[in-house]
């Protein structure tokens, strides 16, 4: 071994996986090593996967809890303290904010995320700011590399921020906690939406957003290597992104396969079918011009969203996989109507379709007390199934009352 190149042993190394190995056992060989252990290359398939559960996290180069090794949180920590890097960083959330420790390890160390940066909603939102300000200049970082990441941006004032629970830091002044406002700023002064413009190798974006968040064309000249796109899947402020940032998000991506809206996209605001938290109206959110992006998106093998996408389906010529969410706009909207109106757009579309879900969201069985009409129309609605089966006899479709 001592003959070898040094690019020859961090390419060994590389092989091991497993993050405590590299940290604390190999290092421990020779001085040569344990400068060697301390290269990002070598980190190459280490994962480190918190899960929020009593047993922590996991290591390993599966990228899954089920088959790495399973860590305790202060290991975990250990980790995102010392660690160069890793392929994978997942970080869920906890119902007892076990996840604020391991994020204040994360804002002390300088691990790269080289693949996938993947950070659960809830603790963007839960996150004190010091710590949201970590997972962005954690991203910052990675944006060399990172293939695979889930952001959500919300105005500092839109969340409830809390207090560190590290035990390392204690408080030495009285003086009140300053207030954040305005869009979450990285470090170094980057805004969120900077961030996310700078990450030029990004193949897939899970993104949150409020409609309410400032959108200034930072992303106007795209992500190109974009392939898969889900936006405000999440939905646990708001229903839809600020529509400039959705089409520039689209149009930027020549190349998207999948892409899915979340399920307030096209949603009516209360008190008309008193849904909960249905306190905007997003029915207008699917606009024509964001009907035309999609319908320009040539390679979309998937797409997902509310009934008003249907429109597009005929210029989709790989589209494969359709999951369509029927939302009444009135009272007296009629379900098997809309569901008739979507399968015989799919039916006439030139598209392979391979399956065809329909979602009738429950708001339409609370909207109707009546049951022999709600039998009525489901009695309909798969009639109309039926009509697309004799179609399109190759493809499954599914009609579901969610």
């Amino acid at each position: 071994m001592e003959t070898l190149p040094d690019s020859l042993v961090v390419r060994i190394l590389s092989k091991v996986g497993d993050g405590l190995m590299l940290l604390d056992v190999l290092p421990l060989v020779c001085r040569r090593w344990q400068q060697l252990c301390r290269d990002p290359e070598a980190w190459a398939e280490v994962d480190v996967v918190w899960t929020g559960k009593e047993e922590g996290g996991s290591v390993g180069s599966e990228g899954s809890a089920d088959s790495a090794a399973k860590l305790s949180d202060v290991d975990v920590m250990r980790l995102l303290l010392r660690a160069p890097a890793v392929r994978e960083l997942c970080i869920d959330w906890s119902y007892e904010g076990r996840q604020e420790k391991v994020l204040s390890a994360l804002r002390r160390g300088r691990v790269v995320a080289r693949d996938t940066f993947q950070v659960d909603k809830k603790v963007w939102m839960d996150a004190c700011h010091a710590n949201r300000v970590a997972l962005l200049d954690t991203l910052w970082r990675s944006r060399g590399c990172v293939r695979m990441a889930s952001v959500s941006l919300y105005l500092e004032e839109e969340l409830d921020d809390v207090d560190s629970d590290s035990e390392e830091e204690e408080v030495v002044t009285s003086a009140p906690e300053p207030t954040f406002t305005g869009p979450l700023v990285d470090s170094q002064g980057h805004t969120a939406l900077q961030v996310l413009a700078s990450l030029q190798r990004l193949g897939c974006l899970d993104l949150d957003a409020s409609s309410t968040y400032p959108y200034a064309g930072e992303l106007k000249a795209g992500l190109p290597n974009l392939r898969f796109l889900l936006m405000n899947e999440g939905d646990l402020l708001d229903g839809v992104l600020p529509e400039q940032l959705a089409l520039d998000l689209i149009r930027g991506a020549p190349r998207l396969r999948m892409l899915s809206f979340g399920s307030d996209y096209g949603r009516p605001a209360e008190p008309m079918l008193e849904l909960v938290g249905a306190d905007r109206d997003y029915s207008h959110a699917v606009t024509p011009a964001l009907l035309e992006s999609v319908s320009l998106c040539s390679e979309l093998r998937f797409l997902s969203g509310p009934d008003e996408l249907a429109a597009v389906v005929g210029g989709l010529p790989l589209l494969e996989v359709l999951s369509i969410g029927v939302h009444p706009k009135t009272e007296d909207d009629d379900a098997a109507a809309i569901v008739g109106r979507v399968l015989a757009r799919c039916a006439a579309a030139p598209a392979p379709l391979k399956t065809v879900s329909v979602y009738v969201l429950d708001v339409f069985v609370d909207a109707h007390e009546d049951d022999e009409l709600l039998q009525r129309q489901k009695a309909e609605c798969e009639r109309h199934v039926k009509l697309f089966k004799t179609a399109k006899p190759e493809a499954a479709v599914e009609l579901l009352w969610d």
